[in-house]
């Protein structure tokens, strides 16, 4: 299929015209690729044509569609098998990459990565703190709730004013009608 009807997300080019249809067409009559292209002389019109000028396209793009299965593959169950951690080189490891949660949820709830690591300083810190990429917490800005004007004069741009519907006069009014709404 995919060598008649191409893939462009991986890059098949397939047969210049020949789709989905086209390919489900000739499979269920010929049965095969190469099957379609030995019978291509008996493919009547502009299809006939492409599948002849794209015989070439279409092998290739078998070939690049084709999963190669019977590839050397040596696998030795016990290779695969885990063993006996080395529970003091993952806590170095753990303690110096300052993975905490990890080390706790693998090496139990005596891990720490203040007692494992050199140099490394432990803080306490309230849950749901925020903190920069070094541990500092960061105060949150606060921000202005009065609008905020500038002189139009000095600068030249012009009034800026936060605006909303508590600090800017506003008025409704019901428009019914033909009239009303052509005015």
């Amino acid at each position: 299929m995919l060598g008649m009807m191409g893939d462009a997300v991986d890059n098949i080019p397939g047969i210049p015209g020949v789709g989905e249809k086209t390919a489900a067409k000739f499979l269920a009559e010929y049965g095969s690729l190469e099957n379609t292209l030995a019978n291509a002389d008996k493919i009547k019109g502009a299809m006939g044509e492409k599948v002849k000028k794209g015989k070439e396209m279409a092998i290739l793009s078998k070939k690049l569609a084709t999963i190669i299965t019977n590839v050397p593959v040596e696998f030795h169950e016990e290779d695969f098998r885990l063993k006996e951690w080395n529970k003091e080189k993952l806590k170095e490891v753990f303690a110096e990459l300052e993975f905490r949660t990890l080390g706790k949820r693998l090496l139990g709830e005596e891990f720490s990565v203040a007692s494992s690591s050199k140099g490394v300083v432990e803080k306490e810190m309230a849950q749901g703190v925020q903190t920069d990429l070094f541990g500092n917490i960061i105060e949150p800005e606060i921000k202005k709730t009065e609008p905020v004007l500038q002189d139009t004069e000095s600068d030249g741009a012009g009034l800026v004013v936060d605006k909303n519907i508590n600090n800017t006069p506003h008025k409704y009014e019901a428009v019914e009608g033909d009239a009303a709404i052509k005015n």
